[in-house]
C-alpha cells in the first residue's frame, strides 16, 4: 500500500486533479463538521483508490508538549476511513470496531496527511477500511476498522 518518492509533493502537484468531496452543511461532527467551532473541519478528495484530507493541527489538539493526542490521532483516521467508506460505497457507515498503530509521533503545527482506503467488503453491510496518517512524508499512525453500510440513520 505504501508509496515511495515524493509523496507528499506528487499529491500536492496532483490535488487539483482530485474530486472534492462536498461537506454535509449544518451537522456538528467533530471531525468534519464545518460547524462544529472547535472541530477539525476536515475536507477531503478523492481519487480511484484513495479519499485524502490535509490538515494542520493547533495547539489546543496536543496531549504533551508539541505532539498531538493519540485520541484526536484515532479521531482523524476514523474520519478518512469513514469518508473512503461513503465515497466509494455510497452509503452512510457506522465504525464498528477500529484499530491504531502509533507508530511516530504528530507534531502540532505541521500539516499531515491522512488517507483512507476499501481493503475489503465482507458483506453487502460490512466492509474493511484501512486509514494511514502522515507528517513529512513519514507514517504516523495506521489504521483499520470494520464499518457497518447502513442505508439511512433514521
Amino acid at each position: 500500500m505504501f508509496r515511495v518518492g515524493n509523496l507528499m509533493d506528487d499529491l500536492i502537484s496532483k490535488k487539483e486533479k482530485l474530486i472534492k468531496i462536498p461537506h454535509i452543511e449544518g451537522i456538528k461532527c467533530f471531525g468534519c463538521g464545518h460547524s462544529n467551532s472547535v472541530g477539525l473541519k476536515m475536507d477531503f478528495y478523492a481519487d480511484e483508490a484513495f479519499v485524502y484530507s490535509w490538515l494542520t493541527l493547533a495547539e489546543h489538539y496536543c496531549s504533551y508538549d508539541k505532539y498531538v493526542h493519540g485520541g484526536i490521532v484515532a479521531t482523524i483516521l476514523d474520519e478518512i476511513m469513514t469518508w473512503a467508506a461513503i465515497y466509494f460505497k455510497k452509503k452512510i457507515v457506522l465504525t464498528k470496531s477500529m484499530n491504531v498503530n502509533y507508530l511516530k509521533p504528530v507534531c502540532t503545527d505541521n500539516e499531515i496527511r491522512a488517507e483512507g482506503k476499501v481493503l475489503e467488503c465482507l458483506s453487502e453491510r460490512q466492509i474493511i477500511m484501512e486509514g494511514c496518517v502522515y507528517s513529512n512524508d513519514k507514517l504516523c499512525a495506521k489504521s483499520t476498522g470494520e464499518y457497518v453500510l447502513i442505508d439511512s440513520l433514521r
